[in-house]
Protein backbone atom coordinates (compact mmCIF):
# COMPACT_ATOMS: atom_id res chain seq x y z
CA UNK A 1 0.00 0.00 0.00
CA UNK A 2 1.20 3.21 -1.15
CA UNK A 3 1.95 5.35 2.08
CA UNK A 4 0.54 8.75 2.73
CA UNK A 5 2.04 11.92 1.42
CA UNK A 6 3.74 14.21 3.33
CA UNK A 7 2.01 16.73 5.07
CA UNK A 8 2.02 20.64 4.32
CA UNK A 9 4.80 22.42 5.46
CA UNK A 10 3.39 24.19 8.83
CA UNK A 11 5.04 27.39 7.69
CA UNK A 12 5.78 29.14 4.13
CA UNK A 13 9.35 29.25 3.73
CA UNK A 14 9.46 33.11 3.96
CA UNK A 15 10.40 35.76 6.60
CA UNK A 16 8.27 34.72 9.95
CA UNK A 17 6.95 37.33 12.44
CA UNK A 18 7.52 36.30 16.08
CA UNK A 19 3.95 35.28 16.10
CA UNK A 20 4.07 33.38 13.14
CA UNK A 21 7.00 31.19 14.90
CA UNK A 22 4.56 30.59 18.03
CA UNK A 23 1.99 29.76 15.39
CA UNK A 24 3.72 27.78 13.09
CA UNK A 25 5.15 25.41 16.56
CA UNK A 26 1.25 24.71 16.99
CA UNK A 27 0.97 24.04 13.75
CA UNK A 28 3.82 21.19 13.95
CA UNK A 29 1.70 19.44 16.61
CA UNK A 30 -1.73 19.91 13.98
CA UNK A 31 0.54 19.01 10.97
CA UNK A 32 0.77 14.97 11.96
CA UNK A 33 0.16 14.68 15.59
CA UNK A 34 0.33 10.93 16.13
CA UNK A 35 3.50 11.43 14.89
CA UNK A 36 4.53 14.59 17.03
CA UNK A 37 3.03 12.57 19.91
CA UNK A 38 5.04 9.26 19.68
CA UNK A 39 8.24 11.28 19.56
CA UNK A 40 7.53 13.39 22.45
CA UNK A 41 5.92 10.61 24.64
CA UNK A 42 9.22 8.51 24.18
CA UNK A 43 11.32 10.82 25.92
CA UNK A 44 8.70 12.26 28.14
CA UNK A 45 7.08 9.38 29.49
CA UNK A 46 10.21 7.77 31.70
CA UNK A 47 11.27 11.26 32.38
CA UNK A 48 7.86 12.07 34.08
CA UNK A 49 7.71 8.60 35.49
CA UNK A 50 10.62 8.59 37.74
CA UNK A 51 10.59 12.56 38.68
CA UNK A 52 6.54 11.94 39.72
CA UNK A 53 7.43 8.24 41.69
CA UNK A 54 9.75 10.06 43.53
CA UNK A 55 6.92 12.99 44.82
CA UNK A 56 4.50 10.36 45.23
CA UNK A 57 4.28 10.01 48.86
CA UNK A 58 3.57 14.03 48.58
CA UNK A 59 0.69 13.47 46.00
CA UNK A 60 -1.01 10.51 48.16
CA UNK A 61 -1.03 12.74 51.01
CA UNK A 62 -2.39 15.70 48.50
CA UNK A 63 -5.87 14.39 48.55
CA UNK A 64 -9.42 15.85 49.77
CA UNK A 65 -9.64 14.02 53.35
CA UNK A 66 -6.07 15.61 54.76
CA UNK A 67 -7.37 18.91 53.60
CA UNK A 68 -7.26 21.61 57.08
CA UNK A 69 -9.96 24.34 56.23
CA UNK A 70 -8.89 26.54 59.43
CA UNK A 71 -5.45 26.68 58.32
CA UNK A 72 -6.04 26.08 53.80
CA UNK A 73 -3.29 23.43 54.05
CA UNK A 74 -2.76 19.39 53.79
CA UNK A 75 -2.10 17.77 57.18
CA UNK A 76 -0.83 14.19 55.45
CA UNK A 77 2.43 13.32 55.73
CA UNK A 78 4.11 13.80 52.61
CA UNK A 79 7.67 12.31 53.26
CA UNK A 80 11.26 13.17 54.51
CA UNK A 81 11.14 16.04 51.76
CA UNK A 82 8.10 16.62 50.51
CA UNK A 83 7.08 18.01 47.59
CA UNK A 84 10.87 18.70 46.95
CA UNK A 85 11.75 14.75 47.10
CA UNK A 86 13.95 14.01 44.15
CA UNK A 87 14.57 17.52 43.51
CA UNK A 88 17.78 17.00 41.85
CA UNK A 89 16.43 14.57 39.61
CA UNK A 90 13.06 16.33 39.14
CA UNK A 91 15.25 19.73 37.65
CA UNK A 92 17.64 17.86 35.83
CA UNK A 93 15.64 15.23 34.12
CA UNK A 94 13.38 17.78 32.06
CA UNK A 95 16.81 19.85 30.87
CA UNK A 96 18.29 16.61 29.71
CA UNK A 97 15.46 15.33 27.80
CA UNK A 98 14.15 18.72 25.75
CA UNK A 99 17.49 18.87 23.72
CA UNK A 100 16.75 14.98 22.68
CA UNK A 101 13.25 16.50 21.20
CA UNK A 102 14.54 19.27 19.63
CA UNK A 103 16.94 17.07 17.45
CA UNK A 104 13.74 14.20 16.65
CA UNK A 105 11.32 17.08 16.04
CA UNK A 106 13.77 18.78 13.60
CA UNK A 107 14.15 16.09 11.67
CA UNK A 108 10.68 15.19 11.43
CA UNK A 109 9.97 18.99 10.36
CA UNK A 110 13.08 19.06 7.82
CA UNK A 111 12.11 15.48 6.67
CA UNK A 112 8.11 17.93 5.54
CA UNK A 113 10.45 20.67 3.86
CA UNK A 114 11.97 18.44 1.35
CA UNK A 115 8.49 15.85 0.85
CA UNK A 116 9.34 13.14 3.50
CA UNK A 117 7.21 11.90 5.83
CA UNK A 118 9.41 10.18 8.23
CA UNK A 119 8.14 8.02 11.19
CA UNK A 120 8.61 7.68 14.72
CA UNK A 121 11.22 5.23 14.21
CA UNK A 122 13.13 6.94 12.03
CA UNK A 123 13.04 10.01 13.85
CA UNK A 124 14.01 8.29 17.30
CA UNK A 125 17.15 5.97 15.71
CA UNK A 126 18.70 9.22 14.33
CA UNK A 127 18.51 10.77 17.88
CA UNK A 128 19.76 7.72 20.00
CA UNK A 129 22.34 7.79 17.47
CA UNK A 130 23.64 11.09 18.30
CA UNK A 131 23.19 10.56 22.26
CA UNK A 132 27.16 11.57 22.81
CA UNK A 133 26.89 15.06 20.69
CA UNK A 134 23.38 15.75 22.61
CA UNK A 135 24.66 15.40 25.86
CA UNK A 136 27.85 17.31 24.98
CA UNK A 137 25.86 20.03 23.07
CA UNK A 138 23.69 20.57 26.45
CA UNK A 139 26.75 20.82 28.90
CA UNK A 140 28.59 23.34 26.17
CA UNK A 141 25.21 25.31 26.23
CA UNK A 142 24.48 25.60 30.03
CA UNK A 143 28.10 26.35 31.10
CA UNK A 144 27.35 29.60 28.70
CA UNK A 145 24.63 30.21 29.82
CA UNK A 146 26.07 30.25 33.32
CA UNK A 147 29.36 31.99 32.12
CA UNK A 148 26.74 34.60 30.50
CA UNK A 149 24.60 35.17 33.27
CA UNK A 150 21.65 34.15 31.07
CA UNK A 151 22.42 35.97 28.11
CA UNK A 152 23.15 33.50 25.47
CA UNK A 153 19.96 32.13 26.26
CA UNK A 154 18.29 32.95 23.29
CA UNK A 155 21.06 31.89 21.51
CA UNK A 156 21.55 28.30 23.04
CA UNK A 157 17.90 27.89 21.86
CA UNK A 158 18.52 27.03 18.62
CA UNK A 159 21.35 24.37 19.72
CA UNK A 160 19.59 21.02 19.28
CA UNK A 161 18.11 21.92 15.40
CA UNK A 162 21.68 23.13 14.41
CA UNK A 163 23.17 20.31 15.28
CA UNK A 164 20.37 18.06 13.88
CA UNK A 165 19.99 19.58 10.49
CA UNK A 166 23.74 20.55 9.98
CA UNK A 167 25.43 17.18 11.19
CA UNK A 168 28.10 19.37 13.57
CA UNK A 169 29.21 18.72 16.91
CA UNK A 170 28.62 20.13 20.23
CA UNK A 171 31.26 23.30 20.14
CA UNK A 172 30.80 24.15 16.22
CA UNK A 173 26.97 23.71 16.82
CA UNK A 174 28.01 26.59 19.51
CA UNK A 175 29.38 28.15 16.95
CA UNK A 176 26.87 27.84 14.05
CA UNK A 177 23.99 28.97 16.06
CA UNK A 178 25.96 32.08 17.17
CA UNK A 179 26.63 33.19 13.53
CA UNK A 180 22.99 32.98 13.00
CA UNK A 181 21.71 34.39 16.33
CA UNK A 182 24.08 37.38 16.64
CA UNK A 183 22.39 39.41 13.55
CA UNK A 184 18.65 39.06 15.15
CA UNK A 185 19.44 38.66 18.41
CA UNK A 186 17.07 41.15 19.98
CA UNK A 187 14.55 39.14 18.47
CA UNK A 188 15.53 36.27 19.77
CA UNK A 189 14.88 38.11 22.82
CA UNK A 190 11.74 39.20 21.98
CA UNK A 191 10.07 35.78 20.84
CA UNK A 192 12.14 34.23 24.46
CA UNK A 193 9.93 36.22 26.07
CA UNK A 194 6.77 35.69 23.78
CA UNK A 195 7.31 32.01 24.72
CA UNK A 196 7.94 32.35 28.24
CA UNK A 197 4.38 34.05 28.73
CA UNK A 198 2.37 31.76 26.80
CA UNK A 199 4.14 29.22 28.50
CA UNK A 200 2.99 30.60 31.52
CA UNK A 201 -0.70 30.78 30.40
CA UNK A 202 -0.74 27.39 29.04
CA UNK A 203 1.28 26.05 32.53
CA UNK A 204 -1.56 28.11 34.95
CA UNK A 205 -4.52 25.99 32.58
CA UNK A 206 -3.20 22.66 32.09
CA UNK A 207 -1.23 22.21 35.23
CA UNK A 208 -4.46 22.39 37.33
CA UNK A 209 -5.53 19.11 36.08
CA UNK A 210 -3.20 16.59 37.38
CA UNK A 211 -3.56 18.36 40.97
CA UNK A 212 -7.27 18.06 40.80
CA UNK A 213 -6.88 14.31 39.81
CA UNK A 214 -4.28 13.88 42.69
CA UNK A 215 -6.46 15.47 44.89
CA UNK A 216 -9.40 13.36 44.11
CA UNK A 217 -7.62 10.27 43.87
CA UNK A 218 -5.76 9.43 47.20
CA UNK A 219 -3.27 7.01 47.57
CA UNK A 220 -3.00 6.76 43.60
CA UNK A 221 -3.29 10.48 43.29
CA UNK A 222 0.56 10.55 42.05
CA UNK A 223 -0.59 8.05 39.56
CA UNK A 224 -3.30 10.56 38.51
CA UNK A 225 -0.56 13.45 38.37
CA UNK A 226 1.83 11.34 36.12
CA UNK A 227 -0.63 10.72 33.45
CA UNK A 228 -2.39 14.13 33.20
CA UNK A 229 1.20 15.72 33.62
CA UNK A 230 2.89 13.56 30.76
CA UNK A 231 -0.06 15.85 28.47
CA UNK A 232 0.38 18.95 29.69
CA UNK A 233 4.28 18.34 29.67
CA UNK A 234 4.39 17.26 25.89
CA UNK A 235 2.46 20.59 24.75
CA UNK A 236 4.60 22.72 26.47
CA UNK A 237 7.60 20.86 24.90
CA UNK A 238 6.24 21.20 21.74
CA UNK A 239 5.38 24.23 21.21
CA UNK A 240 9.42 25.56 22.72
CA UNK A 241 10.99 22.65 20.89
CA UNK A 242 8.40 23.85 17.43
CA UNK A 243 9.33 27.57 17.71
CA UNK A 244 12.98 27.15 18.19
CA UNK A 245 13.15 24.63 15.22
CA UNK A 246 11.18 27.44 12.96
CA UNK A 247 13.55 30.43 14.58
CA UNK A 248 16.74 28.31 13.06
CA UNK A 249 14.99 27.93 9.82
CA UNK A 250 13.77 31.33 9.97
CA UNK A 251 16.94 32.74 10.64
CA UNK A 252 18.85 30.66 8.12
CA UNK A 253 16.58 32.46 5.56
CA UNK A 254 16.91 35.96 6.79
CA UNK A 255 20.87 35.63 7.30
CA UNK A 256 21.67 33.71 4.58
CA UNK A 257 18.63 33.65 2.00
CA UNK A 258 18.47 30.09 2.47
CA UNK A 259 14.66 30.12 0.98
CA UNK A 260 16.18 31.69 -2.18
CA UNK A 261 18.88 29.10 -2.53
CA UNK A 262 16.27 26.60 -2.07
CA UNK A 263 14.11 27.85 -5.23
CA UNK A 264 16.48 28.42 -7.04
CA UNK A 265 18.04 24.83 -6.97
CA UNK A 266 14.51 23.61 -7.38
CA UNK A 267 14.02 25.73 -10.66
CA UNK A 268 17.54 24.75 -11.94
CA UNK A 269 16.77 20.92 -11.65
CA UNK A 270 13.35 21.71 -13.49
CA UNK A 271 12.80 20.04 -17.28
CA UNK A 272 13.92 22.31 -19.72
CA UNK A 273 15.84 24.93 -17.51
CA UNK A 274 18.55 27.24 -18.91
CA UNK A 275 20.74 29.52 -17.13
Amino acid sequence: MRAAPPPWFPVFERPLTLLGIADGAFAIMRARPRTVAGIVAAFVLPSQLLTVWLQREAFAALNVDNFDTSTGTFQGDVGEFGFLAGGPVAVAVPLIVLPFIGVALTHLVLGWRDGEDRSIADCLGFTLRRTHLILGALVVSKLVQALTLLIATPITMIVAPVLAAEGTGPIESLRRANRLARPRYGNLVGLLFLLLLVNALLSSALTTLPVLGAIFLADWGWVAFFALSLVSTSVLNVLGVGASILAYLDLRNRVEGHDLQRRLQELEAAPGFRR
